[in-house]
């Protein structure tokens, strides 16, 4: 979870990184999923920074690596349903 919610922040930042909103709101996606709460208020921030493309984008990013690492993934409210 740390790792994940500190990605997020970095990617927020542009620290170490170029700034990246959709890196940033992926990885804060995934610590939220995993119960960091300082990453579910980045996330809120960060879905009405994004456009719809890149809101279904990372969403699309976070879910594929929560299913990849046997974590189910926990969607925010508005997301697209792709099935």
């Amino acid at each position: 979870m740390l790792a994940a919610a500190t990605l997020g922040a970095l990617y927020w930042a542009g620290r170490g990184v170029s700034p990246d909103y959709v890196k940033a709101y992926m990885w804060s996606a995934i610590a939220k999923a995993e119960g960091d709460e300082a990453s579910a208020y980045r996330v809120t921030i960060l879905r009405s920074r994004l456009s719809p493309t890149e809101f279904s984008h990372a969403e699309l990013l976070a879910a594929a690596w929560l299913r990849a690492h046997h974590k189910e993934p926990v969607l925010t409210e508005n997301a697209p349903d792709h099935h």
